[in-house]
This record gives C-alpha cells, structure tokens and sequence, in this order.
C-alpha cells in the first residue's frame, strides 16, 4: 500500500490514508483471497481524486492565502511542466528530504528532466499539434 500508493498519489501517504487502505485490504481478505483483496486497493487506489487528479495547492489552501506549495507538490509540478510525467524516484526522494525549496536544486533537477525521454516526447508532442 505505502509504495504503489506514494507512486499513484505522487507523494508519500498520510498515516490515515495507509491505515485506510490496509483496513480495505483485510475487510477483502475476510471475504476473498489475497490476491483479489490486493486487487480491490489497487483499483480503490486508482480510482482516488488523490490519484485522478493533479492539485497543487499548497499546505491550506482553505484560507483563500497564498501558500507554498509542498515540495510533493513541487516534485509533481516541476515534473509534469517539463517531462509531462509522475516524479520520478530522484525528485520524489528530494521532496521527502524537503530540498526543493532550494533554486539550485531545483534549477538541476529541471536541467535533468529536459535530457529526459519524456521532455523530449512532449517537445516532439507539442510541435507535431502545432504544425499539424
């Protein structure tokens, strides 16, 4: 749960949200299998707003403030802008060390994701639309 889960929400589950899922996960396993149980967290996983949509919102965005963003929110911002892309491992273990409120760390990490297949297949993406 706590590692697919961290892949499919682009961030490290919250200890309720674990504690949700493992629940999910034992109430399916009185019923069925454990491989049917696994099934039925993975597909409540995929069917999350957590894992549907992309939300930066920063730590409170209830108060109508602005906030920064978390550096989650950061990793998947920076991410999806340049490589059109979940976090990978390198900026999601960034994000848990809280380094990327740093512009050198960031600027690298960005300088990393453009040499990347995915920057370039969005590059070819967007140029391919535009000149169709």
């Amino acid at each position: 749960v706590g590692t697919y889960g961290a892949k499919a929400f682009r961030r490290k589950l919250t200890d309720d949200e674990t504690k949700r899922f493992a629940t999910l996960f034992a109430e399916a396993q009185t019923k069925w299998d454990g491989r049917v149980a696994a099934r039925v967290v993975l597909e409540s996983l995929l069917q999350s707003p957590r894992f549907l949509y992309r939300t930066e919102l920063g730590a409170d965005a209830a108060t109508g403030k602005r906030i920064a963003l978390t550096h989650d929110e950061i990793a998947s911002q920076l991410s999806y802008l340049i490589a059109d892309m979940p976090p990978d491992a390198e900026l999601q273990d960034l994000a848990a060390q809280g380094k990327l409120r740093d512009p050198a760390v960031v600027k690298q990490q960005a300088e990393r994701l453009v040499d990347s297949p995915g920057a370039r297949a969005k590059v070819t993406s967007f140029f391919g639309q535009l000149l169709h």
